[in-house]
C-alpha cells in the first residue's frame, strides 16, 4: 500500500511541476489597446510591403574594394566591435612612399 501512495505522491509532484515549467515557458498574452474609429485628416502614409520581424545582424562579410596583403587584423572572430573601429588594414607602405616621394618633389 505505501508504494502506491509513493507512487501516488510523485506522480503529484511531477505534475506540479510540469504545470509550473508549462506556465512559465508558455508565450505571454500580447496587450491590445483598442481605439474607436474616426474620421480625420491623413497625416502620413506608410507602406510595408513584407511582413515578418526585424532582427539585426550580428555579423558582416569584409570585402575590401582593393586588393592586398592583410597588415593588421585588429579582430578575430566572435569579437564584438564598436562604430568607427578598426578591424582590418592593408599592407600599404609602398602607397605611403609613393605619396611622401609625391609630396618632397612639389
Amino acid at each position: 500500500m505505501s508504494q502506491y501512495r509513493a507512487l501516488w505522491i510523485s506522480l503529484t509532484v511531477l505534475l506540479f511541476i510540469g504545470a509550473l515549467l508549462w506556465y512559465r515557458l508558455s508565450p505571454k498574452e500580447i496587450e491590445v489597446i483598442v481605439a474607436p474609429v474616426e474620421r480625420g485628416a491623413v497625416e502620413k502614409v506608410v507602406a510595408n510591403t513584407r511582413a515578418g520581424t526585424l532582427k539585426a545582424c550580428r555579423q558582416a562579410h569584409l570585402s575590401p574594394a582593393i586588393d592586398g596583403q592583410l597588415s593588421i587584423l585588429a579582430v578575430k572572430k566572435g569579437d564584438k566591435v564598436e562604430q568607427d573601429q578598426l578591424l582590418l588594414e592593408l599592407w600599404n607602405k609602398d602607397l605611403i612612399a609613393e605619396k611622401q616621394l609625391a609630396a618632397s618633389e612639389t
